[in-house]
């Protein structure tokens, strides 16, 4: 665009009428205000998502924890339940209420070393 002594005279106007004068200090304190309330608000949404994202983090090792402490329950309770244990040269004797596994020590006796009866 060729700027002619009008448009320039034009454009002197245009800012001379206070409408863009930045050299306003209520414009400069408006505009460093609505900069510093961007920046809290902005500050506060990455506050924001932080803490929702560190929760969900806290759920999932809380969920995992309490997970871990029913399973331990559980293998706890399951040997509780046994009513005696005999070792022996040849086996080894689980004795619980549903039946009687027989664990051999020897390798070679069976498939996967266990007898179910």
């Amino acid at each position: 665009m060729v700027k002619t002594p009008e448009s320039i005279h034009m454009n002197r106007e245009f800012k001379n009428s206070g409408v863009f004068d930045f050299s306003n200090s209520k414009i400069r304190s408006y505009s460093r205000n609505l900069y510093n309330n961007i920046q809290a608000i902005n500050q506060f949404v990455l506050l924001f998502l932080f803490l929702i994202f560190s929760s969900a983090h806290l759920l999932i090792l809380i969920t995992l924890a309490i997970y871990k402490l029913y399973w331990a329950f559980k293998i706890f309770s399951a040997q509780l339940q046994r009513k005696f244990y005999v070792e022996k040269s040849g086996f080894m004797f689980f004795c619980s209420d549903s039946h009687v596994i027989v664990k051999f020590r020897e390798r070679n006796l069976l498939k996967n070393n266990t007898l179910f009866f």
